[in-house]
């Protein structure tokens, strides 16, 4: 059901001395993700299976490629000295196929990135997985069964000044629809300011992305300016005319009051128990169907776009500078005029025109966070 196109890998692709990318390096899977955002095909059955544990071969060709993955040099040693971001995911269910290729590609950027994965426990290193796989800027928070739903459902209750049985409902309803449909979680996204808000303690900047992406050197595609002069931006992929921000990188200020701005949107806001409560009514409707046919097929998903509602807020509020840039490639998508590849990972860009290593600002006409 994904819309977008994504691109097997068959394992950890080099970038030869040209720049040209040199066959991948076999990993003994398939892995379909988006290269700097968005949504992934599938992999293989290979890949199924050694997402959840496989056989011992699988799980010794990714430590392989996890090996491989992590003795290319990072282009920017140490950790920033002013600022700090803080991506945040939530999911539920096992890790996706291609867990262990997102996981190295955030070690990439600990100069200036951690990635907090809110999960209820499956995502944890299992038996025989090399410890590499979960680099200390990839902070995973297991908050338990039902911990999700009660997080989300307290966060957002206590934004919205609700209290008792409000926010209790909030919660009931939460852990039967993430149950039914862990997507739903992504419906919530511009919320994450208020509901992980004590996780953002000491952070300069927070964030939501998503867990079907491989990710290049982030300092290197960052321009400070992006830090120190805007409130909100966003990486797309050649559509910023839309205003849209997107689901795949978009980064806020702390401190200055945007954590809120999702209570703007009836669905997230003054109308979220209405919507809450239609979605069950939908979720009730999903199962008799199921149980009556033998299939949902005929029942239409309830699901609101993270960003739209979201995005018009953002731009009609006033004061708030926002950016939009062009810095995500999916898929095999090559209509950009600029493609740079760094380690194995291909990403877009229409702002900083170079490969490989951090360039001085005189150089690149971009002061750059590393």
């Amino acid at each position: 059901g994904r819309e977008e196109r994504g691109r097997e890998w068959g394992g950890y692709a080099e970038v030869k001395a040209d720049g040209e990318l040199a066959p991948p390096q076999p990993a003994g899977k398939k892995v379909g993700a988006k290269v700097g955002g968005g949504k992934g095909k599938k992999g293989g059955k290979k890949a199924d299976n050694a997402s959840k544990g496989g056989t011992a071969a699988a799980t010794a060709a990714v430590a392989e490629g996890a090996a491989h993955a992590v003795v290319a040099p990072l282009g920017c040693p140490g950790r920033h000295p002013r600022y700090r971001i803080a991506m945040i995911l939530a999911w539920l269910g096992p890790p996706p196929a291609w867990f262990s290729h997102f996981a190295l590609s955030c070690a990439r950027s600990a100069h200036l990135v951690d990635w907090l994965v809110f999960h209820e426990g499956l995502l944890n290193l299992r038996p025989g997985e090399p410890a590499v796989l979960r680099p200390p800027n990839l902070l995973l928070v297991d908050l338990g069964d039902g911990g999700l739903a009660s997080k989300f459902g307290l966060g957002m209750g206590k934004a919205l000044g609700w209290q008792g049985t409000s926010t209790r409902m909030l919660v009931g309803a939460f852990k039967t629809l993430f149950k039914a449909h862990p997507r739903l979680l992504a419906e919530y996204k511009p919320a994450f300011g208020s509901i992980f808000e004590k996780h953002l303690r000491g952070y300069s900047h927070w964030g939501y992305t998503d867990i079907d992406i491989i990710w290049g050197e982030v300092p290197k595609f960052l321009d400070a300016s992006e830090l120190g002069e805007f409130d909100i931006f966003s990486w797309g992929f050649g559509d910023q005319s839309a205003l849209y921000l997107r689901g795949q990188w978009t980064v806020f200020a702390v401190g200055r009051a945007l954590e809120r701005l999702w209570t703007a949107c009836a669905h997230l806001g003054s109308g979220l128990m209405k919507e809450v409560q239609a979605k069950l009514a939908w979720e009730k409707k999903r199962k008799a169907a199921s149980r009556s046919r033998g299939s949902s097929a005929s029942q239409p998903r309830r699901f609101i776009s993270a960003e739209g509602c979201y995005s018009k807020v953002v731009a009609q509020t006033p004061g708030i500078r926002a950016l939009l840039s062009v810095k995500q490639l999916i898929g095999d998508d090559q209509r950009h005029p600029l493609v740079v590849a760094s380690n194995g990972v291909t990403m877009i860009t229409k702002q900083l025109p170079f490969f490989g290593s951090c360039p001085d600002s005189a150089q690149s006409g971009f002061e750059l966070v590393c």
